[in-house]
């Protein structure tokens, strides 16, 4: 169903109700919070609440996981991982702790067998290249979405060096497990014949 600016749809697929979303919400966005099943506004003090309270924990020690969904060709979803990711980082340095031990990012948009060429861009930056990383990772065939999407994110772990690891199988390891099932993969992620 086609939704309008300002309206989220009814719970329910066949009700014909939907309900108006706060002025607040639209201009913002919306963060999901997992825990209490609840939509708030994605405004920086409530990402900041968030993840103080709820993914890093009231501790010094900060330990969780946040998952930042996106609609691939959506340069503003793109945006909003990168606000999420500076929040992460000011609140880590805040804490005066080492962000780019504290601090990876996950992108399925890379394979797990690209990995030697995420580090080398994030760990050599004056020899090893953007250009050299989309070459090297064969970006238009394995991904295939616009790169300069992708670019302000891993600017931002190059310049801080916060390691990006690479989260998505090989498109043999995919095949393969089209045709064996998931019986056959092992806990490291490879396939076991």
């Amino acid at each position: 169903l086609p939704v309008n600016p300002g309206v989220f749809p009814a719970a329910s697929p066949s009700s014909a109700t939907a309900m108006t979303l706060p002025s607040s919400i639209i201009s913002n966005g919306v963060l999901w919070r997992t825990i209490s099943g609840q939509a708030m506004p994605a405004t920086p003090s409530s990402l900041v609440e968030i993840m103080k309270r709820e993914v890093l924990g009231g501790s010094t020690v900060s330990s969780g996981i946040v998952c930042v969904s996106e609609r691939h060709d959506d340069f503003e979803h793109h945006k909003v991982q990168l606000k999420v990711l500076m929040t992460m980082r000011k609140i880590l340095a805040e804490r005066e702790q080492d962000v780019s031990k504290k601090l990876s990012i996950g992108m399925e948009m890379f394979q797990r067998r690209h990995q030697q060429y995420l580090d080398r861009y994030i760990d050599m930056p004056e020899s090893y290249s953007i250009r050299d990383l989309q070459r090297d990772t064969n970006w238009d065939h394995t991904w295939g979405y616009d790169f300069l999407h992708y670019l302000p994110l891993l600017q931002f772990a190059q310049k801080r060096g916060v390691r990006v690891l690479g989260l998505h199988p090989s498109d043999d390891e995919v095949e393969y497990v089209q045709r064996h099932g998931l019986a056959g993969v092992g806990l490291t992620g490879g396939c076991t014949t």
